[in-house]
């Protein structure tokens, strides 16, 4: 198994006196198996990005546990790939050095490390920018580069977190058409936050939904269809669509 958050809870200490917690996850259990594409979705506040911090391993549970092949995780992850809401790109580095920056991190050889730079700038259409600054691109095209430092790092998970919610509408449909390419040719597993009904179904073979906190989950809805950017011209695009935006409401009640 690739992933498994086994019936995981997060509380968080309130300010005060009282010494009151809140409860972010309530026995939350996930798995992700290698190569499976699986959506998150759910209002805001129900504990999305937490479980994305467990997944990664920059959060520890309150109960339960985290697992990575089998073995419980004790801390940052050195075979997933994270991409944030700001994307954290440093404005001092280039586009060059922002994309090498995970691998120089990981210690990979000068040469491989050279290689595999320009191989995923040019996966993301980014060649021939090496040398700009993050500050000269535009929302797109940095989110392309956050995008090809980890495909750069070639984790065997790609954890995201509403990367594309920022961009507006046309430029999100080609940045989505975009994950669903680099997730069909890459064969890496991809856990994807997200408040978009749309996106999670065009990008999720399973999609997760969530209810408000403390969280939990209340349903998963399985999509063999997806996998073309064909599928969301279809009616069973638009029915997945309808099933997901159900369990929703349900869930919200």
């Amino acid at each position: 198994m690739l992933l498994e958050l086994r019936d995981v809870t997060v509380e968080y200490p309130t300010p005060g006196r009282d010494a009151s917690t809140l409860k972010a996850l309530d026995h939350l259990s996930l798995s992700i198996e290698a190569g499976e594409a699986v959506c998150v979705i759910g209002p805001s506040g129900c504990g999305k990005s937490t479980a994305l911090r467990l997944a990664s391993g920059l959060a520890k549970p309150t109960e339960g546990e985290v697992l990575a092949h089998g073995e419980r995780i004790t801390g940052p992850r050195d075979d997933c790939a994270l991409i944030l809401q700001d994307y954290g790109l440093l404005p001092w580095m280039s586009v060059y050095k922002n994309a090498e920056l995970g691998l120089s991190v990981r210690g990979v050889e000068k040469e491989q490390r050279h290689r595999r730079t320009l191989e995923a700038l040019e996966r993301v259409g980014l060649a021939g920018f090496e040398k700009a600054w993050p500050s000269e691109l535009s929302g797109g095209m940095q989110q392309r580069l956050a995008l090809a430092r980890a495909v750069a790092m070639r984790a065997d998970l790609l954890l995201m977190d509403e990367p594309l919610s920022a961009l507006d509408a046309l430029l999100r449909e080609d940045m989505q058409l975009m994950l669903l390419r680099l997730w069909n040719e890459g064969g890496y597993g991809q856990l994807l936050v997200t408040h978009s009904i749309e996106e999670a179904v065009l990008l999720g073979q399973r999609i997760v939904v969530m209810a408000p906190r403390p969280g939990r989950i209340v349903a998963q809805v399985e999509n063999p269809g997806m996998g073309t950017p064909e599928y969301r011209t279809t009616q069973e695009f638009f029915a997945k669509c309808n099933e997901v935006r159900e369990a929703l409401a349900g869930g919200s009640r």
